[in-house]
């Protein structure tokens, strides 16, 4: 099981992360962390090579099983 961290470092890569596990879009994603729509894209995408997730979906699975996120949850992290 993949460990995420949960210091002020690993914070703000989480947030993509747990955007993207809900289903969100990177211009969803991007507009909630008031960034571009590519800077959205990447930080999704570092997100999943960092976590060795192949696509979204494996993301998705990797947010629930390591507690990114709960089933019901729909808010983005702050």
């Amino acid at each position: 099981m993949v460990k995420l961290g949960h210091g002020v470092a690993d914070a703000h890569p989480q947030k993509p992360a747990a955007s993207a596990a809900r289903g969100l879009t990177n211009q969803e994603i991007a507009e909630r962390l008031f960034v571009t729509q590519a800077t959205a894209k990447t930080h999704a995408n570092r997100a999943m090579m960092k976590l060795g997730a192949r696509d979204r979906t494996q993301l998705v699975v990797i947010a629930y099983e390591t507690g990114l996120v709960q089933p019901g949850s729909r808010t983005t992290p702050t």
